[in-house]
């Protein structure tokens, strides 16, 4: 833990010499000292330095490997690979895949990035399932001339626009 004299530079107050962010980041690092031995027993790696690490214990949400750890709860796998061998995970970033293989733990395979940046790596791969859809739920396609984008990228098929407005105008014209 921090001593005391120890000051951070996000520290806002002065009776606080640590901030909150700090604190969370070190007692993480605490946590961490005794898992390193159990989480790398449930590993598998076998194969060369490139090929995938597979967990072998609990997994969870989306088939992603998730350990017990003392004062944090179910963490992921490929989140403690990634602060055990290259170190903390930075504020604001997720732990992604290169390989997208949810159980890998090889620290190779795995880097750091924003939200929208994991989102942006998603699509790049195509493996976002609304983007592999070609038609939209009434069956008309999603081409070039039929589909609309909205401003925060979702994508609306404008024959059921059409035909929405036109049933929306109808029922109104009727019960005046």
């Amino acid at each position: 833990m921090l001593s005391q004299s120890t000051t951070c530079i996000h520290s806002k107050r002065p009776s606080r010499p640590i901030c909150i962010e700090c604190y969370r980041a070190e007692r993480r690092q605490t946590a961490l000292a005794g898992v390193s031995v159990r989480f790398w027993g449930w590993v598998d790696k076998t194969g060369d330095a490139d090929s995938c690490w597979l967990w072998q214990g609990r997994r969870g949400r989306a088939d992603y490997g998730i350990l017990w750890v003392a004062g944090r709860g179910d963490v992921g796998a490929h989140r403690l690979a990634y602060e055990l061998s290259i170190g903390p995970i930075p504020l604001g970033c997720e732990v992604c895949h290169k390989c997208d293989t949810p159980l890998c733990c090889n620290p190779a395979h795995l880097f750091a990035a924003p939200h929208k940046g994991n989102m942006a790596d998603r699509d790049r791969k195509t493996r976002n399932g609304n983007l592999k859809k070609t038609h939209c739920p009434a069956g008309h396609p999603y081409d070039e001339e039929n589909t609309y984008y909205a401003r925060n990228g979702w994508r609306y098929c404008r024959t059921c626009i059409r035909l929405r407005q036109r049933r929306y105008y109808w029922e109104r014209k009727e019960r005046c």
